[in-house]
């Protein structure tokens, strides 16, 4: 049995067409921090998704949006693909108003963690804003006001240092009140437990890491597991859903769009399946755990990023493994990202949460508090995921079979016609 959930962003409102409509005001002047796409597609993939965003219009044109068929393709390859698509989406994800989101100036008072705000927000944005001065002042100002609109409007939630590459995700793909609404909603559901007083509800995703990876891979865990090394590698990954690591908005952006569908403990899956695949190199590393600890800091890069050294000459060449991490500073290198392979760790991930759901392991109950996000997973604007995965298999059979009586429509009335032009 399928169930599928409809929802209406504003089913009252008969204005949406209106030159002040609020969404159209809340996506406008945004791209000017785009990143490009690096990734090489093969002319199915371009095909394919040509075709998803065919589909995603065809769903946001309907009332009421079917937010479930939204969610499919959260999952599913290339996410909701442009920015465009995502200012719109989001919202409905996470069940935001966007009526009834306030200006963040207008909530803004001084507070405890002030400080430490300002000093995060004055490292940040680097290589967003593309060595844009003004843009990039103007965006820093932007993310402080709805870091700080966020704290003063939820005085139970504490600031940690990480908050903010979260934050400028959400900046850097919408408009600042927009963001800030997308931005509370994810403070207070997903994340909530990383702004807690203490760190300790963090500390036990990670140690869930562990028991995953034993199920899905024995020997990485062992080795892990020999060296010692504890999972504390993955700490940045869980608390900033990888965009500290990944400064890519591309890149940031795709894992929201499947981290929105699916249960907050999913980073610990994704990190599992990011482990999983530089394998490889971290078996030759030496059995210890401050090596394994560095080897694996950089995973995500190396799991499905670049480093290309661009020389004097403006020639480039690609840099090892080892380089990744060493270059990040370095103003004649960049790291590339290849979506390609970073939908191969999230179907992984996803392949990891189905067989081995987190209420399986042995360890789930005597570890994760009964009041942590995941266990309230699905919030309750959502469908599980693994219905989600159900219904879309289901349309997938129907596809199937829709194409396969095509085919066999075409061959009688081919036969038919053959039949007619040449008598037996």
């Amino acid at each position: 049995r399928i169930f599928c959930t409809m929802v209406s962003t504003n089913p009252s409102n008969d204005n949406s067409n209106d030159d002040g409509n609020v969404m159209d005001e809340l996506i406008s002047d945004t791209d000017e921090t785009e990143q490009d796409d690096n990734t090489e597609y093969s002319p199915q993939q371009i095909q394919n998704r040509k075709r998803k965003l065919s589909e995603i219009k065809e769903i946001l044109s309907q009332e009421p949006i079917d937010i479930d068929a939204l969610a499919e393709h959260a999952i599913s390859e290339g996410g909701f693909i442009t920015k465009e698509n995502r200012r719109k989406i989001w919202p409905l994800l996470l069940s935001v108003d966007v009526d009834s989101i306030p200006e963040p100036q207008s909530l803004i008072v001084q507070h405890s963690e002030w400080d430490q705000v300002e000093r995060d927000v004055a490292r940040s944005l680097y290589k967003q804003t593309r060595d844009n001065e003004p843009l990039r002042a103007k965006r820093r100002a932007e993310l402080s006001r709805i870091i700080h609109a966020v704290l003063c409007n939820n005085p139970t939630l504490k600031y940690y240092q990480g908050y903010h590459d979260i934050a400028s995700v959400l900046l850097l793909v919408c408009e600042e009140r927009l963001a800030f609404g997308l931005l509370e909603k994810v403070s207070t559901t997903y994340i909530r437990d990383a702004l807690r007083p203490a760190l300790d509800y963090i500390i036990q995703y990670l140690s869930i890491l562990m028991p995953i990876l034993a199920k899905v891979d024995p020997e990485v865990h062992e080795f892990i597991l020999e060296s010692s090394a504890q999972p504390f590698f993955a700490l940045s990954w869980v608390l900033t859903w990888f965009s500290h690591d990944i400064e890519d908005t591309n890149v940031s952006s795709r894992l929201m769009d499947f981290f929105y569908a699916t249960s907050p403990i999913m980073c610990t899956y994704v990190s599992a399946s990011v482990v999983v695949a530089v394998r490889q190199g971290l078996l030759k590393q030496e059995c210890d755990p401050s090596a394994i600890h560095h080897y694996l800091t950089s995973a995500p890069t190396k799991a499905f990023g670049r480093v290309v050294s661009k020389s004097v000459d403006d020639t480039t060449s690609e840099k090892d493994d080892n380089d990744v991490r060493r270059t990040a500073n370095n103003n004649k290198d960049e790291i590339v990202y290849d979506m390609n392979a970073l939908e191969v760790i999230l179907k992984r991930a996803t392949y990891y949460y189905d067989k081995y759901p987190p209420t399986t392991l042995p360890e789930w109950n005597t570890i994760i508090p009964s009041d942590a996000a995941p266990n309230n997973y699905p919030f309750p604007w959502q469908t599980p995921l693994h219905i989600l995965k159900r219904r879309a298999a289901t349309k997938r059979r129907w596809l199937m079979v829709k194409r396969i009586a095509s085919v066999v429509q075409h061959y009688s009335k081919t036969k038919y016609l053959v039949s007619i032009a040449i008598p037996t």
